[in-house]
């Protein structure tokens, strides 16, 4: 499997996307999510994500978000090197507030 550089994109490019019907994935863990989410981006922690990744969709881009983009950034980087069209959110939620959602 050879790695292929993760895409990093912005908060507002993620939001866009979104709102565009994209899939986002926030892959922080339930009770992050549930103290806040960005409206329609789709629950799926980065500690069940390759038990689970039936879950990601194939042949379409995948945004994933994590509060910092550490995470998110490490998904992405295993999700591309396994086929997917994964892009990591640079900053996370950082700035993001639950009222913006």
């Amino acid at each position: 499997m050879s790695a292929r550089p993760v895409v990093e994109v912005t908060l507002a490019e993620t939001r866009r996307a979104l709102e565009a019907g994209e899939v986002v994935i926030d892959v922080r863990e339930p009770v992050e999510y549930a103290a806040g989410h960005l409206a329609g981006a789709r629950s799926l922690p980065s500690t069940q994500l390759r038990q689970r990744l039936w879950e990601v969709p194939r042949g379409v881009r995948v945004h994933l978000v994590c509060a910092t983009g550490d995470r998110s950034r490490e998904e992405a980087a295993w999700l591309r090197a396994v086929g997917y069209d994964a892009v990591s959110c640079t900053d996370g939620l950082r700035g993001w507030r639950p009222e913006d959602a």
